[in-house]
């Protein structure tokens, strides 16, 4: 009996030894995992979070056409706003016919496009600043102010845009409005959560 009993002790023992030596492995895997996985991330470099800041100062050192009348034409509608702009970039412009030396194409002027947030006194507004110079040297320049309003469409028209002559309706949900004194100014109003709010669309383009 005495024999039997040290037997199994042994074997129990040996058993929880290879458990131990099991889990210690396991750990020590893991743990080389881990570091690998971490060295693989230190390799990679992480992006720069988008920079927002407001048009004078985000467009002083631009030598870009047009980018002083963007200025004066993006301030009037700021005014004393607070505002968060970035500069978009355009990225790889390559002509797809050149695979040997994939050129950049230079054939039309590249607009200067700026975008962010435009805050009102009641609510933010998505805002997008575009200028192209033309061949005549004149630039276009173009706004589009995006937001919403907590009351129907209805009520909108009657209290924001007194000032515009409905010209159509792209269906059940969207009508769209001209400025009676400004005619390249649109605006298109949709109702949206069962008639309760209104999306507000605003677009304006001059020559200059």
């Amino acid at each position: 009996m005495t024999k039997l009993s040290n037997i199994s002790t042994r074997n129990v023992s040996q058993a929880k030894g290879k458990q131990v030596l099991s889990l210690v492995f396991g750990y020590m895997g893991m743990a080389f995992v881990s570091v690998l996985l971490l060295g693989c991330g230190q390799d990679k470099p992480q992006e720069e979070a988008p920079k927002f800041t407001q048009l004078n100062e985000l467009l002083a050192d631009n030598n870009t056409p047009c980018n002083d009348k963007l200025i004066s034409f993006g301030n009037e509608l700021i005014g004393d706003k607070e505002h968060f702009l970035q500069l978009e970039t355009l990225i790889n412009v390559t002509d797809e016919t050149d695979e040997t030396q994939k050129k950049p194409t230079q054939k039309q002027n590249i607009p200067l496009n700026v975008s962010g947030l435009l805050l009102y006194k009641d609510r933010p507004a998505q805002v997008r600043f575009g200028a192209t110079l033309l061949d005549n040297q004149q630039c276009l320049l173009s706004y589009q102010l995006n937001y919403q309003f907590q009351d129907p469409c209805m009520t909108i028209r009657e209290e924001a845009f007194k000032r515009y002559n409905q010209i159509g309706q792209i269906n059940q949900d969207t009508r769209y409005y001209v400025h009676k004194r400004h005619p390249n100014r649109k605006a298109y109003l949709t109702n949206i959560d069962r008639n309760r709010q209104c999306l507000v669309s605003v677009i304006d383009k001059q020559i200059l």
